[in-house]
């Protein structure tokens, strides 16, 4: 008897034994995986968009991407609009870990140390620089008046627009004065984005720049959805773009937002051309060079594997790009912005 049961203890100490050494064996394996992924110093991403945004959420996934990819939960995002986060950054004496993600209506600015006196960089961040497009966002004028068809039929007219400060009140009034040459003509209300439906549906705005088009993996989505059907699309023009483009120190381009077909506003099945207001993340050249390749390793495939157009940005030069983004995008492109031209392009 006594035989016996010495045997079954036997059998269950051998038992506990082999799953003690394969449950220490998967938490060896996942350790390795984990540390088999290169560890970097925990930074920050600051988004320009705050909580409920559209844009927050997009920024947010953009960090929990680049969080799966690295070895540690290393990477914060955090809500703070521009020009603040860049002027705040700028004041630190370490600020390599600190990454702005910035527009197009920023970035340029930012490196100068220039803007309206209202969105004004602090000083020249000279030492900013570029490392990935995100995504594109449209922006323009999206009217509710039938009486209007083109953009000189905004003189007299209302609009809703953000409240200075505000990259998006930059764009703004750069379509309305540099592009249309009407904003001497128009009135101007500042409105939160929760309350332009409700004042289009009563009438007391004919027009706002607030719906912008954001681009997401399935296709470009209005920031405001429940505007009135009947709202349409002024369409922006090259020659538009040119002259804003010669007006100010930004560069911007057309956008076409397919997605958007059936708030035209111009012809069935015409889709409105936006100005772009692309977002990309930018770095200081004080930031490691592994931790820009690593990032962007990370970001240069979608969801499905699929490659991005990371280095997509409308007047990049070399000297705007991070060593490291630099050489990365050669390894891929040799001739990469190799027939860029020097200065501004407009």
């Amino acid at each position: 008897m006594f035989n016996v049961i010495g045997i079954k203890i036997l059998s269950y100490c051998v038992t506990a034994a082999l799953i003690a050494v394969i449950i220490t064996g998967c938490a060896v394996s996942e350790q390795t995986s984990r540390s088999s992924r290169t560890t970097h110093p925990a930074i920050t991403i600051y988004s320009p968009a705050a909580p409920p945004n559209m844009l927050w959420s997009i920024n947010e996934e953009i960090a929990a991407k680049l969080n799966a990819c690295s070895a540690d939960d290393d990477v914060a995002v955090i809500a703070q609009a521009l020009p603040d986060s860049i002027n705040a950054i700028g004041k630190l004496s370490e600020r390599g870990v600190h990454l702005p993600i910035v527009t197009t209506a920023d970035f340029l600015p930012a490196v100068k140390g220039t803007g309206a006196a209202w969105h004004h960089y602090a000083r020249p961040h000279e030492d900013l620089k570029f490392v990935a497009s995100l995504y594109e966002v449209g922006i323009g004028m999206m009217v509710f008046d039938d009486e209007i068809q083109t953009p000189k039929d905004l003189k007299g007219k209302t609009i809703a627009v953000p409240r200075r400060p505000s990259s998006l009140r930059v764009m703004a009034e750069a379509l309305l004065g540099d592009g249309w040459g009407v904003l001497g003509d128009v009135v101007l209300i500042d409105l939160p984005p929760n309350a332009v439906a409700d004042a289009a549906a009563a009438g007391t705005i004919d027009a706002t720049t607030w719906n912008m088009m954001v681009e997401t993996p399935n296709g470009y989505r209005p920031l405001l959805p429940s505007l009135p059907e009947t709202g349409r699309w002024l369409s922006v023009s090259e020659a538009d773009v040119k002259r804003i483009n010669a007006n100010n120190d930004f560069v911007t381009r057309t956008v076409t937002v397919k997605s958007a077909a059936k708030q035209a506003g111009t012809s069935a099945g015409a889709a409105p051309t936006l100005l772009s207001f692309r977002q990309s993340l930018a770095a200081w050249s004080s930031t490691s060079d592994e931790q820009i390749t690593d990032i962007l390793k990370c970001l240069d495939t979608d969801q499905n594997g699929t490659a991005t157009a990371i280095n997509d940005w409308p007047g990049l030069e070399e000297e705007a790009v991070h060593a490291a983004a630099l050489r990365y995008y050669r390894s891929k492109d040799p001739q990469f912005l190799k027939h860029s031209d020097k200065g501004k392009q407009k």
